[in-house]
Parts: C-alpha cells; sequence; structure tokens
C-alpha cells in the first residue's frame, strides 16, 4: 500500500475555490447593472443569490469577492461575537457596498 501526500500553497492574498474559475465569468464579463444576467447565472451555477445584509440590494455568490483589498464581509448578527473554536462567523456584502469600503475584516 502506498501513501500520497497533497500540499496545498497559497500564494498571500488569494483564496482557495471548491469551485472552477470559469463559473465567475459574468462577473468578469456582465456589467453588476444588469441583475437579472446574474441572477439568472447565479441560480444555474448553485450560487446563492440573497440581499445584501446592509443595503438590501440582491447579490449571488460569484460576485461575492474582495475588491482592491477592501473586505466583503461583516460579521454575522445572528451569531455570538466569539466562539469558543475562536473563529467568527462572517456574512458576504455586495459588490457595491465592498468597493465603498463597508466591510470589515473578520
Amino acid at each position: 500500500m502506498s501513501r500520497h501526500e497533497i500540499r496545498l500553497r497559497l500564494r498571500p492574498g488569494r483564496s482557495a475555490r471548491s469551485y472552477p474559475a470559469l463559473l465567475e465569468w459574468p462577473r468578469l464579463l456582465v456589467p453588476y447593472r444588469f441583475r437579472a444576467m446574474h441572477r439568472w447565472w447565479a441560480r444555474q451555477a448553485g450560487f446563492f443569490w440573497l440581499p445584501c445584509p446592509l443595503c438590501g440590494q440582491p447579490f449571488g455568490g460569484h460576485e461575492w469577492r474582495d475588491i482592491n483589498g477592501k473586505p466583503s464581509s461583516v460579521p454575522d448578527p445572528m451569531q455570538p461575537p466569539n466562539s469558543p473554536d475562536g473563529w467568527r462567523a462572517s456574512v458576504g456584502i455586495c459588490p457595491t457596498c465592498t468597493r465603498a469600503g463597508r466591510g470589515v475584516p473578520a
């Protein structure tokens, strides 16, 4: 029996994905103002489509990314501030709120 070891190395500033980058094409090619197209793609590709917790504008999981180093999440108001494990729950915000700098690093 052989033993295999897999090492995952991430560059600073990058995040790991559990889906192919090809599924993010609408975020890159379709302007933000075409919400119907983004909604259709989120449903087809299996991403969430939820209202932003700050402004209420619906957005999809394929759009939830840090922009220009600004965080794209805020602490989850429904969870306790600190868990016994030391992690802090957070929820994503829309690209408009991210660009405005409303995100808080978790």
